[in-house]
């Protein structure tokens, strides 16, 4: 088994969701706007990257939660942008995974946090369709873990098994 820094453990039935863009609603919070090719460290549970901001789709209106064409994103806005990431990431539409549903963002410079985001749609879950239901980061480990207390406990009765017939 090969796992490093940022991967994610799961059960085969239930694997996480990996891509190299997502698309998201930010919460900015830098002095300066944001403009889509601006590049800044992505952290997602613990996983990191270089994203590029690709698109921005619009700002939300705070008041209507309404979607409003924009350019940019102004500093302390919301926005939903696309984000196209330098190495493909494990994550989930926030909705189906707290843990690998949002992230922040942090200034390649000054190293500051300066946004928080949440995963809305990867490519092959465009707005409008609604994703089948995907168990969260936790119920995936919890299988993973109960694959291997089962292996565990399926090579103790084997062992036990093969000494009985030994006496």
């Amino acid at each position: 088994v090969d796992v490093s820094r940022g991967s994610i453990l799961a059960s085969a039935a239930f694997p996480p969701r990996v891509g190299a863009s997502l698309r998201a609603r930010l919460f900015w919070a830098g002095e300066r706007a944001l403009h889509p090719g601006d590049e800044l460290h992505i952290k997602l549970a613990a996983a990191s990257a270089v994203p590029r901001v690709e698109t921005v789709h619009g700002r939300i209106d705070p008041d209507s939660a309404d979607l409003h064409p924009a350019a940019d994103v102004p500093a302390n806005d919301i926005a939903d942008v696309t984000l196209a990431l330098d190495r493909p990431l494990a994550f989930d539409p926030y909705g189906a995974g707290r843990e690998t549903g949002s992230f922040i963002l942090v200034d390649r410079d000054s190293l500051d946090t300066v946004g928080i985001g949440l995963v809305l749609a990867t490519p092959e879950l465009r707005p409008g369709r609604v994703p089948e239901p995907h168990p969260s980061f936790i119920q995936r480990i919890l299988g993973a873990l109960s694959m291997s207390r089962f292996r565990t406990v399926s090579a103790a009765l084997v062992a036990g098994t093969a000494a009985l017939v030994a006496m």
